[in-house]
């Protein structure tokens, strides 16, 4: 455009000093102050971190103070830090704010009058935190003159002008209300006209009777009514906080919002470049305003709170990239043997190059954002979870957070595998809402389903594909969203895998015991080391079953109930599978193998606890008592030349009888046998062990050996046989 269009960052100040501003008829009433995501709580807040920040500035000044008599060689030194610190200075920036000129702009050297776009609630709001400073901490007459107040003419340089009673109300606010009580109690002052409480900019000021919870004033004084005294939220508001002010020259092109950026080069922010093209040629842009205000009020609750820079662009910009990934995979059909079908979606998945989003896929209708959006506000709506836990006994014992809050303000984007998780949840709730309500149960076992399957590595391998391929199963799926109804898919193989179906078939083969099966199915995919996949327990229970006569369900709790007690401490039976096929030895290696929880010799054991009545600790000892029997003297057991079995015995003489023989388990559980031609005399055998990570190195830190060289070391075989035969 050849007009002036430019952004700039500025305070409150420093647009007023330049313009009066004012809300046009287009927009819509002011609602933060019983805005239903406490919008307006957050925004208290984020105010309050701010200006304790400054307020720490502030007393490195007074210490700069206290010490400009000190006559020292560091006062130098103090001051350069001191005056380091202080330059930080905590400004908030709170968004955009867009203006345009009316038409009957006329050039004027100062104060032009400009309509707001957008923005609107924010700057409402920070005008009313400082007038409510301003009488707290007397400078009502600094506001006055700073919005050039003038009461003869019932001007101010911040106006809703065009709506009568609304201006009027504002009016009659700074013209009365001159100290805190006037502040408190507005409602039931005689300059408060009855039409006033039915103004609902009013309302959202001062509260109502039904709830005095409600209103701005009111909430501002819940937080600040004994926190102000000494204190300068004034000239913090009105200096430090700041915000991108863009302003368009003409009328008619004022809700263009055109996408450029003042000098510091930044691209503007892509939820704000997709809001500019949706307003272009729209006829209903208030209803669109509102909505999309909405939106944004959303994504700034859901912001890192942790980032004092954040906002909510990140969030609303990933949310608009999931629309049109789900937009663009529904509304093609995909081929397997045609990789170009989904190569510009798999590039937006993978954001390498940060693509723009096409408009397109977002515009016809409008109303298809507004879905999505609904679908996030219920899914990531903690209700679900309750509504949920009802359903479950045990429900302590699941992991329901399986939707990530981070998502919701991801520093660029989320990834792949996390999209695979998301995206055909988004897609499926979509659909239902539509039609019906979601039953939350259903829509938990989708949530579970795709997150069990991103374990699986040949998915996250391949998970941009993966995740438009669930995209898809969720498009198709029938509309109660019943996970079974995957068995009748015979694609997506790598989704729909053996095991996954064998799964799937057992929740649907159970309708009467569904609940539980998903409780212990869900608990035993939970444990770490299973990563999702429990093939090798359905396995071993259906063996079990076969040889017990019981009914399934019943051998399957109580396998998983020993499996998991057994993994909540495996380093408890570590050293019991040394001699099976567990660990294997290559050549001065002793390796644990990578899977070695779905090893049969170890599910041979599980299923040996499985029938034994005593605890899990007398099992393991009868086993290492069994197995020292096997030696029929001291002489034979010290001439023991297979080094997983002396590393056994090892492990005994620590775990029995206490011999501080220096064992170390290693993270990856493996041993290097270390000189085996030194006769150590601190050793039980030839062999000198070492525990190592990746790369087993001389280090005598891991040496596995006895510590006290004068013990004969005959008396610890002696020992060991007395203890078996106990």
């Amino acid at each position: 455009m050849k007009n002036n269009q430019f952004m700039e960052e500025v305070s409150v100040e420093e647009i007023i000093d330049r313009y009066n501003l004012i809300v046009p008829e287009i927009q819509r009433e002011y609602v933060w102050g019983n805005n239903e995501h406490q919008i307006l709580k957050l925004f208290i807040e984020d105010i309050q971190n701010g200006y304790e920040q400054n307020a720490k500035n502030e007393e490195l000044v007074d210490i700069q103070e206290r010490i400009s008599n000190v006559n020292s060689k560091y006062k130098s030194s103090i001051d350069d830090l001191i005056n380091k610190l202080h330059s930080k200075e905590r400004e908030i920036n709170i968004g955009f704010l867009y203006s345009y000129r009316p038409d009957y702009y006329i050039f004027k050297d100062a104060n032009e009058d400009v309509y707001l776009i957008d923005g609107q609630q924010r700057f409402t709001t920070l005008f009313l935190f400082l007038f409510y400073f301003a009488i707290k901490e007397g400078k009502r007459d600094e506001f006055i003159h700073l919005f050039r107040f003038n009461e003869e003419k019932g001007s101010i340089a911040f106006d809703y002008r065009v709506r009568t009673l609304t201006h009027q109300f504002l009016i009659d606010l700074i013209r009365n209300v001159k100290n805190e009580e006037d502040l408190l109690n507005i409602r039931y002052k005689t300059w408060f006209l009855k039409s006033y409480d039915n103004d609902p900019t009013v309302k959202a000021i001062v509260g109502n009777d039904n709830d005095k919870n409600q209103g701005l004033f009111p909430i501002l004084h819940q937080y600040f009514h004994d926190k102000t005294k000494d204190k300068n939220y004034y000239d913090y508001i009105k200096s430090s906080v700041k915000f991108w002010h863009f302003k368009t020259e003409e009328t008619s092109q004022g809700e263009e919002l055109y996408i450029t950026m003042n000098s510091r080069g930044q691209g503007l922010a892509s939820n704000e470049s997709i809001r500019a093209q949706l307003f272009k040629n729209l006829e209903n842009q208030t209803d669109l305003s509102k909505k999309w205000e909405e939106w944004q009020d959303f994504f700034w609750k859901n912001r890192n709170k942790e980032d004092e820079d954040a906002s909510a662009d990140n969030g609303f910009n990933e949310f608009l990239r999931w629309v049109q990934i789900i937009e663009m995979t529904i509304n093609r059909r995909m081929r397997t043997d045609k990789d170009d079908d989904e190569k510009d979606i798999i590039n937006l998945l993978k954001w390498e190059n940060e693509q723009e989003l096409d408009i397109k896929y977002l515009k016809k209708p409008i109303k298809k954002i507004e879905s999505y959006f609904e679908t996030i506000k219920y899914l990531f709506n903690e209700n679900i979870a309750n509504n949920i836990k009802s359903n479950y006994n045990n429900f302590e014992e699941i992991d329901i957070d399986l939707l990530k809050k981070e998502w919701l303000h991801p520093t660029t984007v989320i990834s792949q595998i996390d999209c695979f998780r998301l995206l055909p949840i988004i897609n499926y709730c979509k659909r239902v809402q539509k039609e019906n309500s979601p039953d939350p149960k259903n829509i938990f076992r989708l949530i579970r389903f795709f997150y069990t399957i991103s374990k699986n590595k040949d998915v996250s391998r391949n998970a941009g594909t993966q995740c438009l391929y669930g995209i898809k199963m969720a498009e198709s799926i029938d509309i109660n969203g019943e996970v079974t109804n995957f068995l009748n898919y015979n694609s997506y193989s790598t989704i729909l895998n053996e095991h996954t179906r064998e799964k799937l078939k057992l929740f649907r083969d159970n309708p009467d015991n569904r609940e539980k099966y998903e409780e212990l199915i869900w608990r035993a995919e939970d444990i770490k080391i299973n990563n999702g996949n429990i093939s090798h327990l359905i396995k071993t229970a259906k063996e079990l079953q076969d040889n017990t006569g019981k009914p399934f369900l019943e051998v399957f709790e109580k396998l998983i109930d020993i499996y998991d007690e057994i993994m909540s401490d495996p380093l408890q039976i570590m050293g019991d599978l040394l001699t099976i096929s567990v660990f294997r030895q290559i050549n001065d290696r002793i390796k644990i193998k990578k899977n070695w929880h779905q090893n049969d010799e170890f599910m041979n054991l599980l299923k040996n606890y499985y029938s034994y009545t005593g605890s899990l600790n007398d099992f393991l000892k009868n086993k290492r008592k069994n197995f020292l029997k096997t030696y029929s003297s001291e002489f034979e057991l010290s001439q023991e030349t297979d080094p997983k079995k002396q590393l056994w015995i090892y492990y005994i003489l620590n775990r029995e009888l206490n011999v501080d023989v220096n064992w170390h388990w290693s993270n990856s559980k493996s041993f290097g046998i270390y000189d085996k031609e030194q006769n150590n005399q601190n050793t039980l055998f030839s062999n000198l062990f070492q525990s190592y990570n990746k790369n087993w190195v001389n280090n005598a830190d891991k040496y596995i050996k006895l510590n006290n060289s004068s013990e004969n070391k005959i008396s610890y075989f002696n020992s060991l046989l007395q203890w078996a035969n106990s």
